[in-house]
């Protein structure tokens, strides 16, 4: 039940964290038409390769919380570490075989495909031609979330079975029928499903609904709480859970709410 509790930790996170951050904006932020889509607010950099420093910091962030919270929670993986831990690594993973788990459906088929889309996330937060574009049927889309897909796939197998991951913190492969294929196969896959349902419903909902509510509380939570591996992935970057690569914040929307009622406009925000 302890996958159980971390997802329910995590809805809580999602709930709390609006009220912990103030947003900074500007007044000039340009607002990104909603038939553009594939533009960002600042240039582009001439730079476009992926920023993998960060990348790898927030993975490394992600992987510690994860394994700390099974070490503060699970009594028997403390006790595994009692071994030798290199012998008991290895047969671990000689113990590797087979489709499922001991994990219940929730973990296996939520959680984990959760953790696939924060870690999609991750790399097209810091890739710079992935970053600017919403969910789209194009090439430059696609191939940015394929590279998300294999940095996912990358940290799924290295958590699963690296020498610090679950083969090595708590030896499951030593356990009968306790360690298979799925979580490596259904997190990076099934996390990508996540992922692309995410940027769908940002783009034509979330969106949708900013064109016609000014009100930044119910701004912020939508975008949190209808991305939440999104919001998440931002905390791990130290960001405002609700904050968007493609347009402005919540009180910059607004604002232009206001300008247009006041006859000022609200280019590519106010009602088609």
């Amino acid at each position: 039940m302890t996958t159980v509790h971390a997802v329910l930790g995590f809805g809580l996170v999602l709930a709390v964290a609006p009220a912990l951050a103030r947003e900074a904006h500007t007044v000039d932020d340009p607002i990104i038409p909603v038939e553009q889509g594939a533009t960002v607010k600042d240039p582009a950099p001439e730079d476009t390769s992926i920023r993998w420093r960060p990348v790898l910091r927030e993975a490394a962030l992600l992987f510690g919380i994860t394994q700390g919270f099974r070490l503060a929670t699970q009594a028997d993986t403390r006790q595994a570490l009692r071994g030798p831990f290199f012998k008991d690594y290895f047969e671990s993973l000689k113990g590797l075989g087979g489709w499922g788990d001991d994990d219940p459906p929730i973990a296996n088929y939520v959680a984990h495909p959760m953790q696939g889309s924060i870690c999609t996330w991750m790399l097209v937060h810091h890739d710079p031609r992935g970053a600017p574009l919403e969910f789209q049927m194009n090439r430059a889309y696609w191939r940015s979330r394929l590279k998300g897909l294999g940095f996912s796939a990358a940290f799924s197998t290295f958590y699963e079975l690296g020498p610090l991951g679950d083969a090595a913190i708590g030896n499951l492969g030593m356990r009968r029928d306790y360690k298979g294929m799925v979580d490596v196969v259904v997190t990076p896959t099934v996390g990508l499903a996540w992922h692309l349902t995410e940027d769908a419903i940002d783009r034509y909902f979330i969106r949708w609904l900013e064109q016609r509510t000014a009100n930044p509380v119910v701004n912020a939570l939508t975008r949190s709480w209808l991305n939440p591996t999104r919001a998440f992935a931002n905390i791990l970057r130290l960001r405002r859970p609700w904050d968007r690569e493609t347009r402005p914040g919540v009180l910059r929307i607004q604002e232009l709410h206001w300008e247009q009622r006041t006859g000022a406009g609200i280019n590519g925000v106010g009602r088609e």
